[in-house]
């Protein structure tokens, strides 16, 4: 049974692993805009505190954003892990 554990939090760490890397196009595909009034967003998030955090706060999240203590966006889609969040 263990063993089964073990194997399963393995394929899903590698899962997870791969999703980054074939979405890693689609995470900055809006962050190539020359112009103010686009919108910005990706599709993931992770701040330990703000400011402290990949994208500024003026990015919409559109997908998963993980705060440690503190995060900031201006709109979020998704899932949302955190304990304080604006």
């Amino acid at each position: 049974m263990r063993r089964i554990i073990i194997i399963i939090k393995k394929v899903l760490l590698c899962l997870f692993i791969l999703i980054l890397f074939l979405s890693e196009g689609i995470l900055f595909a809006g962050n190539n805009s020359n112009y103010s009034d686009e919108k910005k967003f990706t599709m993931i998030q992770i701040a330990s505190y703000y400011p402290f955090q990949l994208f500024d706060d003026n990015y919409d999240v559109y997908g998963l954003r993980f705060n440690v203590v503190y995060g900031k966006n201006w709109n979020i889609y998704g899932i949302d892990f955190g304990l304080f969040n604006q």
